[in-house]
């Protein structure tokens, strides 16, 4: 054995004995005992002592539920009037059902499970070929960016994880501060209903403790931000901006609810400063509640949203990076190949680095970690990058250059696996200097049948869907939308598509119909937005996005759109869910 090697080993094996030993064995999953209500918008404040007045169901059920919480998501549009009840005795199902009766609910849901998607002068970066190889290695050349980032900006990354050791030597100067508290008072002085919220908040705990008691949360914040140019430690993908803590998980485990959820992205939105989320988490399965949270952050068109795709290549990509408007992100290793760890699918957007990603732990010092969790903080410090050096950008044209500039890992330009690509911080790398202060939003919002939500579980083929999202650039020629099946997407086509007007416009709006009849057969298709312009390089492609689009035939009907549960869509704005992961 090589000298050095022994010595790694003997110097990994060390730290390895210093870890908590849950990052290693995940704990079981908990079991789900509460229900999330939304109720119907009434011109009274619905207060969680009014709730089971509301319910108007039998009082047998009403003994089954043991405590309410109101949910305040004044801040995400939609979603006032929910309230999250904790069921005794395992009767979720029975009260389900008596409150999809009540013309006083709007939907009523199991408050969801999802997990965290992990695989268990800085000297770590100068030593990258080992450590830090995403940075030495050709794949994220970013010693230029880093020299000509806007030092004074302001932006904030909000992570939503297991919470970030706020005392680490890489991370304590990155931590945000809010400024319009006053610590340890116990006076909500800026009443916004947080008390000594002071660098983020619990939301599974409802409190100000945001330190990290899982190693996850840590990790991740140290590769989108670790305090650089300090002799310490590793290098973080952005030098610049603060970190919000926003710690969601179910106390010690790897595990959250999507009601802490909820209540994060809500508090992450009270803040103006806030520019990019990263969530490296997921599951299977959509929630309503979830979506609409989602579509409220993607219409408001300030944060970007960044997603860890999933760890298992058998399987779909997880929520909530399949939901539009969300850039997901799956991994490659060092040998610049997508890995076997990166969940698929249509909805796939960028690949970074995830394997192997040398990081902080929560216990102070260092450590390697896998999975997508890890890639996606090296999107999120990116988009901080591109926010930071043009605070005037929208999420919309954030995401937009994340998913257009990439290095292509596959044969073709869009693969289920890795997307479009790997992140390309560097325009110039790809040889596309005319185009370097082009500003283009291409984003594919809904699926929507005759301009209003797809309320049936058939579309005939007499029928079309309605694809809507915004076009726009400041070099915009004409735009694109054609689709492939996602398994082997060599061969794409504008077949069954009707663009509506070929213009640039900012707004959300209807960009193209598409005759559902022309699809040959079941399974998971993929539409891709692209928008062209004025430049001679990446083909003329100054923007792209793409959407999944699952289809299953019956019985003489071109198709139908299903959710997870195999029901047709229905709803307003509710996202296309994509429940085929055996489809070939």
């Amino acid at each position: 054995m090589h000298k050095n090697t022994f010595w790694r080993l003997i110097f990994l094996l060390s730290l390895l004995l210093t870890l908590p030993i849950n990052i290693f064995a995940q704990n079981s999953k908990p079991q789900n005992s509460q229900l999330i209500v939304k109720y119907k918008n009434t011109p009274q404040k619905i207060k969680p002592s009014l709730s089971k007045k509301l319910l108007n169901i039998p009082i047998t059920p009403l003994d089954y539920i043991s405590k309410e919480k109101n949910l305040n998501l004044s801040n995400l549009k939609g979603l006032e009037n929910m309230v999250v009840y904790d069921i005794k005795n395992n009767k979720q199902d029975q009260i389900i059902t008596e409150l999809k009766k009540n013309p006083n609910v709007d939907f009523v849901e199991e408050n969801g499970i999802r997990e965290i998607m992990a695989t268990p002068y800085d000297p770590y970066y100068y030593n990258g070929n080992y450590y830090q190889w995403a940075y030495k290695n050709g794949f994220l050349p970013m010693e230029s960016v880093w020299d000509n980032q806007n030092a004074s900006s302001s932006a904030v990354l909000a992570i939503l994880d297991t919470g970030v050791n706020i005392n680490h030597e890489d991370l304590q100067d990155r931590i945000w501060i809010n400024s319009t508290e006053v610590p340890n008072n116990g006076i909500d002085d800026d009443q916004n209903g947080y008390i000594d919220d002071i660098n983020g908040w619990n939301t599974y705990a409802d409190n100000n403790n945001v330190m990290d008691d899982f190693v996850h949360g840590t990790g991740v914040a140290a590769v989108a931000m670790a305090t650089t140019n300090n002799n310490k430690g590793i290098a973080g993908m952005a030098w610049h901006g603060k970190i919000m803590v926003l710690k969601i998980n179910i106390s010690n485990s790897g595990y959250i609810s999507i009601s802490s959820e909820l209540e994060a992205l809500n508090y992450a939105a009270g803040f103006s400063q806030v520019r990019v989320i990263n969530m490296s988490f997921g599951s299977n399965g959509g929630f309503s509640s979830e979506a609409q949270a989602i579509r409220s952050l993607v219409e408001n068109n300030h944060i970007t949203l960044i997603a860890a795709a999933g760890n298992d290549p058998n399987k779909k990509l997880t929520y909530p990076a399949r939901y539009p408007g969300v850039i997901a992100v799956g991994l490659y290793n060092r040998n610049g190949i997508a890995s076997s760890l990166t969940s698929r699918g249509a909805g796939m957007d960028v690949v970074a680095p995830g394997d192997d990603i040398y990081t902080a732990s929560n216990n102070g010092g260092y450590m390697s970690l896998d999975g997508t969790s890890f890639a996606a903080p090296y999107v999120s410090g990116f988009a901080m990058l591109l926010a930071q050096n043009n605070e005037n950008l929208s999420a919309g044209e954030i995401a937009t250059n994340i998913r257009t500039w990439t290095s292509t890992l596959d044969s073709v330009n869009w693969s289920q696996f890795s997307g479009f690509g790997g992140i390309s911080p560097l325009k110039e790398s790809l040889k596309c200097n005319d185009v370097q202060n082009t500003i283009t939003d291409a984003t594919l919002t809904n699926l929507l049948e005759n301009n209003s939500p797809i309320y049936s579980d058939t579309i005939n083929s007499s029928q079309t869907i309605d694809i809507y999202g915004k076009v726009y650039s400041t070099a915009f020629e004409n735009y694109q939308i054609s689709w492939a099946d996602s398994a082997s997407p060599s061969a794409w086509t504008t077949e069954g598509i009707t663009l509506t007007s070929n213009q640039s416009e900012s707004s959300e709006r209807k960009l193209a119909s598409f005759n559902l009849n022309v699809l040959p057969r079941d399974g998971e298709y993929v539409v891709k937005l692209e928008v062209f312009g004025d430049t001679n390089c990446n083909n003329g492609v100054l923007g792209r996005d793409n959407l999944s689009l699952p289809i299953h035939k019956v019985r003489g009907f071109a198709g139908r759109l299903i959710d997870e549960e195999g029901n047709g869509i229905a709803g307003n704005y509710i996202p296309v869910y994509d429940t085929l992961d055996d489809a070939p």
